[in-house]
């Protein structure tokens, strides 16, 4: 999208832009898992849980590149509860 068109939208033209986009994703994704089995949807999930903590421990590691381990697991528990506190 142009730049001069982004100027013109309003945020609501932006957030429907955004939903329509998500929901041709999300559409997409659940036929992908519903091929899937339950065995599959399970492994993809822990291949998830993995990608987020390994965005963690980059994230981490690279705000403060002299973390040591502890810290840095003290820091994977803290991000991760806060996820699940709101």
């Amino acid at each position: 999208m142009p730049l001069a068109s982004l100027r013109n939208s309003t945020l609501s033209d932006l957030e429907r832009d955004i939903k329509l986009a998500f929901d041709e994703l999300d559409w997409h994704q659940l036929t992908v898992f519903a091929r899937l089995s339950p065995e599959q949807r399970l492994q993809a999930m822990f291949d998830l849980c993995d990608f987020a903590r390994d965005l963690i421990i980059a994230s981490e590691r690279q705000r403060n590149p002299t973390i040591t381990d502890e810290e840095l697991a003290a820091r994977i528990r803290f991000r991760t509860r806060l996820s699940h506190a709101a």
